[in-house]
């Protein structure tokens, strides 16, 4: 029989016992002006001869990251709810407590998510990840949490109180071994329709071979919209440099566009067995494009932003080389 914890991702999935096995959520929020951007990183690690639990942490202006880690006994999680500690810092669907001292980034105080959109799911779609999701092997699962909350509150950061007051914010997190081989990672709230768009492509293992793995969905209007490997998903154009990407997706009902270029990226860790030892980047100011529409029929969503998460991590064009049907 399934358990609990298995059909809810959201919720802490391993062990402290666990071999070179990593867990970490992703929270990022934004002050209602834009003026402020946040992502907060909890997690744990329990490599050999380097277990222990972090917190990472990336401002926008310029690029800057900070990795604080604890003993991997101060990590607690409830194996009923998303209820995460590390020291004296608490994470919870309705929000986060902060008391985050380092020579890197001082953060200290709560915010509280009100309204939160929750991610589709049922014994079926276990999360985004589809039937993937319930595949035993997998070297990293994906899930989101919120697709998007509504963020109250003050937080001191690096001296000065900001206010994140009538804010927004979203919430997803990785577990497994390690990260994929190379990657696409793009996250976007439009404030003006309620609309979030992630999207990821990764090179997956899977048996003993691999393919191109895509993950996206666009919430707009009340209404979730996936496109992804695991109902047809199919890349048809795309462009690739060292400043950022554009992408036209589709299946079998819907089209979606991307863009997005940036000028700056802070470094975070990432996980290679366990080992939290990966640098790769990561900016929260990427300048996108998005355009979805149905298709044979009308554009149902379209949207300029100047605040995307982005990374672009590894051979990321051999990993379109996996792709299938051949680019157009």
């Amino acid at each position: 029989m399934l358990n609990f914890r298995f059909l809810n991702p959201e919720i802490f999935q391993g062990s402290i016992q666990n071999k070179n096995y990593f867990e970490g959520w992703y929270y990022k929020v934004i002050t209602r002006d834009e003026k402020t951007l946040l992502s907060v990183i909890p997690g744990i690690s329990t490599a050999k001869g380097d277990g222990h639990s972090f917190i990472q942490v990336i401002q926008p202006h310029p690029g800057r990251t900070a990795y604080v880690r604890y003993p991997l006994e101060s990590f607690t999680a409830s194996k009923r709810h998303l209820t995460i500690g590390i020291r004296d810092n608490s994470f919870t669907e309705r929000g986060m407590a902060l008391n985050i001292q380092s020579p890197e980034a001082s953060l200290k105080g709560a915010l509280e998510f009100t309204d939160i959109i929750p991610f589709p799911k049922s014994v079926f779609r276990r999360g985004i990840m589809g039937p993937f999701g319930y595949v035993p092997f997998m070297e990293c699962y994906h899930g989101i949490v919120s697709i998007h909350h509504r963020v109250n509150g003050i937080l001191e950061i690096d001296g000065s109180k900001i206010d994140f007051g009538g804010g927004t914010g979203y919430i997803e997190k990785d577990w497994g071994r390690s990260f994929p081989s190379a990657w696409i990672w793009f996250q976007s709230y439009f404030a003006d329709s309620n609309t979030t768009v992630m999207f990821s492509v990764a090179d997956i293992p899977f048996m003993k071979s691999r393919f191109c793995g895509i993950l996206a969905f666009l919430y707009f209007g009340g209404k979730y919209y996936s496109i992804a490997t695991y109902n047809g998903a199919k890349i048809k154009a795309y462009s690739l440099d060292g400043h950022g990407f554009s992408i036209r997706l589709q299946n079998r009902k819907y089209e979606l566009y991307l863009k997005a270029d940036y000028t700056e990226s802070g470094l975070l860790k990432a996980p290679v067995k366990g080992l939290m030892q990966r640098d790769i980047g990561e900016t929260l100011n990427a300048r996108s494009f998005t355009a979805f529409r149905a298709i044979g029929g009308e554009t149902l969503f379209q949207g300029q932003n100047e605040h995307t998460g982005l990374e672009i991590c590894g051979d990321v064009q051999n990993v379109f080389g996996r792709a299938k049907p051949p680019l157009s």
